[in-house]
């Protein structure tokens, strides 16, 4: 039994030595560059340290001048850089194409532009199928599902996929297209006696935060509940939101890195957040007369 003991921990230590590769982690270069000093990102930058212990050195925007930044890395060529956000990932990835990129927090990478293939990471986008799933088991009854999303920012293999997964949840999913901001006022109108509930999904183009607060005070009015992008608007009466677990994104950020470390994988990887965090408005919950568990 004490042999079987023995060997079980063994394999454990080998798991972990094996799966953190730390010896070549501890000797790594690496340079942070962080797009400001923001909470998530700081909490994405300390998840990032609990596994990487190389020599890490940080930069933020606000305080180091851009060329400045990018000569230094040029200069110094660390073995990988760890960006935050998405002006810090931009600038990296547009200015450093033969050294190893890991980005997390940022929105719509593709969307960056960034076709190098030293490139990896993790996005801040949660993927629709989750969203629904976290909708469905706090309001089980709700069947139609409105979306307001903008065709520039939301593909249509999304879409698809997310459709899919309002079948197997019993949701009837009614999409509504909008390309300016403008286009908010009329495309609720259109929606509104056909849902249960709308869904918003995170878009820079349309959804301005005065088309937010339109459809927040709109929808409030019809008790139509709202599932944001964002937890922000949970105070101005929105019922759900979710957000990542930004120390958890900085975790995977650092799994990404040992691996390219290690050469155990290629860069070129993007991954969803895998910790999401549930925020719900509980005064919003009477108003719409949901019981929450």
């Amino acid at each position: 039994m004490k042999t079987i003991k023995l060997i079980l921990s063994l394999f454990i230590v080998l798991l972990i030595i094996g799966f953190h590769g730390s010896d070549p982690v501890q000797a790594a270069d690496i340079f942070v560059v962080k797009s400001n000093s923001i909470k998530p990102y700081d909490e994405a930058l300390n998840g990032f340290k609990s596994l990487v212990k190389g020599r890490i050195k940080v930069y933020d925007l606000d305080n180091n001048p851009n060329n400045q930044i990018v000569a230094e890395i040029i200069s110094e060529k660390p073995d990988l850089i760890y960006t935050i956000g998405s002006e810090a990932t931009a600038l990296i990835g547009k200015n450093i194409t033969k050294l190893p990129i890991v980005f997390s927090l940022v929105s719509n990478p593709e969307r960056l532009d960034l076709k190098n293939s030293n490139i990896s990471g993790v996005s801040i986008n949660i993927p629709m199928p989750d969203q629904l799933y976290f909708l469905k088991q706090i309001i089980n009854k709700a069947r139609r599902v409105g979306l307001l999303y903008s065709p520039v920012s939301i593909d249509k293999e999304d879409l698809t996929a997310a459709e899919a997964s309002a079948q197997e949840l019993g949701l009837d999913l009614i999409f509504q297209p909008i390309y300016l901001a403008q286009d908010v006022p009329s495309a609720l109108r259109t929606l509104i006696d056909k849902i249960d509930v709308l869904w918003l999904m995170m878009d820079e183009t349309a959804l301005t935060e005065l088309a937010v607060k339109h459809i927040i005070l709109t929808t409030t009015r019809h008790k139509i509940p709202i599932l944001a992008f964002s937890p922000r608007y949970i105070h101005e009466g929105v019922l759900l939101a979710l957000k990542p677990d930004y120390y958890e994104m900085g975790i995977q950020a650092a799994e990404l890195a040992i691996d390219i470390l290690n050469n155990q994988a290629a860069a070129g990887k993007i991954v969803p957040p895998r910790k999401l965090i549930p925020v719900i408005n509980t005064k919003a919950a009477k108003y719409f007369g949901l019981e929450l568990e």
